[in-house]
Formats: structure tokens, sequence, C-alpha cells
């Protein structure tokens, strides 16, 4: 009885073992894939993709606030809104075709500056510019985090 005790416990412990194991070495695989994933992503220029985006809501603000958000201004900001979601778009279909999974998603990204665009194409909307934009910029800032954190391997 006992040596059938011993042998069970010593199967069950290298069972364990095992188990922990694979599990230890499925968690690094997974972290060096996201830490790959990212930097792929920075090195096909996403994360300046990203920063000029912030960089053109911060414009929207500042110009909304000094009552200087005229009609040319709105109109250049939107085409270069536009412009960088086609770039960003480049990245994210280069990036999923060099990964196998698809681990960010860039749809809110794009929703948001298409929101922007909207809110100053249209005059009528003109109150809501500054909502919409910090939603936005709020957005980025929550990408952002969800990068940094897939770097950290958190």
């Amino acid at each position: 009885m006992k040596q059938f005790i011993r042998k069970s416990g010593t199967a069950l412990a290298l069972i364990a073992v095992s188990i922990l194991g694979t599990v230890l070495y499925m968690n690094y695989i997974e972290d060096k894939e996201a830490k790959t994933y990212v930097e792929t992503y920075t090195q096909l220029g996403g994360s300046q993709i990203v920063n000029e985006m912030t960089e053109s809501y911060s414009q929207i603000m500042e110009q909304y606030s000094n009552y200087k958000l005229n009609r040319d201004t709105k109109k250049k900001i939107v085409d270069r809104l536009q412009l960088l979601t086609k770039k960003l778009q480049q990245v994210e279909n280069q990036l999923n075709t060099k990964t196998e999974s698809q681990k960010l998603d860039f749809a809110y990204l794009y929703q948001d500056a298409k929101l922007v665009s909207l809110s100053l194409s249209d005059p009528t909307k003109d109150d809501i510019v500054p909502v919409v934009v910090l939603h936005a910029s709020e957005g980025v800032g929550e990408w952002k985090k969800q990068i940094v954190n897939m770097e950290q391997g958190d």
C-alpha cells in the first residue's frame, strides 16, 4: 500500500511539474509574441502615426479654445486625420500579415478619427467638437496604455 502511494505521489508530482512547466512556457511564448508584435508595430511607424493623431487632437483643442478653428483650419485637420487613418490602416494590414494573431483592435481609433472629422465637417456641430475630441484623445491614451502593457508583458 505504501509503495502504491509513493508511486502515485511521484506520478502526481511529475504531472504537476509538467503542467506548471507547460503553463510557464506558454506564458513566456505569449509575452515574447506580444513584444515582437509591439516592436513590429513601432517599426512600421504605428506609434508615430498615433502620436500625430494626438497632436492633431491637441491642435483642434488649442484652435477651438482660441476661437481660431475656422473653416480652412478644419479642412486641413480633417484631411490630415484622413491621411493618418489611411497610414494606420496600412500599418495594421502589414502588421497582421506578419503575425499570426491580431492583438490590437485598431477599429476604435478609426472610429474616433471619423467622429472628429464629422464633427469638424458639420458647422452645426461646433458645440460638440471639444467633447468628441476629448473622447478621441482619451481613446488614444487608452491605446497607448494597451501598447505599454503588451511591452511589459502584463
